[in-house]
């Protein structure tokens, strides 16, 4: 990705809690390409401690949620982590 495609990718529109961009572009540069059609995974955020990993693939659709903080409504950093991580490692996973 260059620089270029840095700064559009994370516009203004993703918000995602207290994490900041450069925290959650570290987690999706450890994502690995979708299991369905190879496209790149996208970490989504609802303003809330619950995260998922879309498929940036228009005709795909694939997702997975994380695991939703206790409180869903938290402004907590480590709700907001441990749920961006959970989705993450639940992308990734794959069946051998």
């Amino acid at each position: 990705m260059t620089s270029t495609e840095d700064s559009t990718r994370y516009d203004t529109d993703r918000t995602f809690g207290p994490l900041s961009l450069v925290h959650i572009a570290k987690i999706e540069a450890r994502l690995k390409p979708c299991p369905f059609c190879g496209g790149e995974g996208r970490l989504t955020n609802t303003w809330t401690a619950s995260y998922s990993v879309e498929c940036e693939q228009e005709d795909c659709q694939a997702e997975v949620h994380g695991l939703a903080a206790t409180a869903a409504a938290s402004r907590d950093y480590a709700d907001h982590d441990y749920s961006a991580r959970s989705a993450a490692r639940r992308w990734n996973r794959r069946t051998s």
